[in-house]
């Protein structure tokens, strides 16, 4: 049986827009006076455009949301706060700082809401964090059956196999260490038999 009843399903993190400030620094972006363009689809249909101005302390989000079936396409404006911490208590590792969002919601409590690497926008204007978005994780939702199918196919997808559980494993692949494809040769298997049984139990 599914893990949420339908009705009760919200929508996904994966399924949302969304915008990674870890993204941002790995490449390198986010220097004062940076300006970056996007533009998100869904099977193939464009829904919304996001342009970033980078300032010193904040990231100015200026985007454009297409409902289906809207013929006009408002353009909104949304100022998100960045805050800064360093990690210089982990050892063999020089310090470094990390970039947040703030949060620009207000958690239920009526206060700030906080920060967050993620910034998430649904069927409505505005970015906020998961929370505040009411979104959820596609394996929160997923049935027993799906959840045991997808950890049986990424033990194969780690020994160089393909998806079908019925397809021998491949041999050790070069590089990988020889006890971490024994431990994982003896779990593939395992993961298979019980999808299987799951699939018995069912009927």
């Amino acid at each position: 049986m599914p893990r949420v009843p339908p009705h009760l399903r919200r929508q996904t993190c994966e399924s949302s827009l969304r915008i990674d400030i870890r993204q941002l620094r790995r490449g390198g972006l986010l220097r004062p006076g940076n300006h970056l363009a996007g533009d998100f689809s869904c099977g193939g249909v464009p829904i919304a455009r996001v342009d970033v101005a980078v300032e010193t302390d904040a990231v100015q989000l200026s985007f454009i949301w297409c409902p289906l079936g809207a013929s006009e396409l408002p353009r909104y404006s949304q100022r998100v706060a960045i805050t800064w911490t360093t990690h210089d208590h982990l050892p063999h590792h020089r310090p470094a700082a990390y970039p947040w969002f703030l949060c620009p919601a207000v958690a239920s409590n009526g206060q700030p809401c906080g920060r967050c690497a993620l910034l998430y926008a649904v069927d409505r204007p505005g970015f906020a964090c998961r929370i505040c978005q009411r979104l959820s994780y596609t394996v929160e939702q997923e049935s027993r059956s799906n959840r045991i199918l997808r950890r049986a196919r990424k033990t194969r997808r780690r020994l160089g196999g393909n998806l079908n559980l019925r397809d021998p494993l491949p041999a050790r692949p070069k590089g990988m260490h020889r006890s971490t494809y024994n431990r994982l040769w003896g779990k593939a298997p395992l993961a298979a038999e019980r999808w299987i049984g799951q699939l018995a139990w069912r009927r």
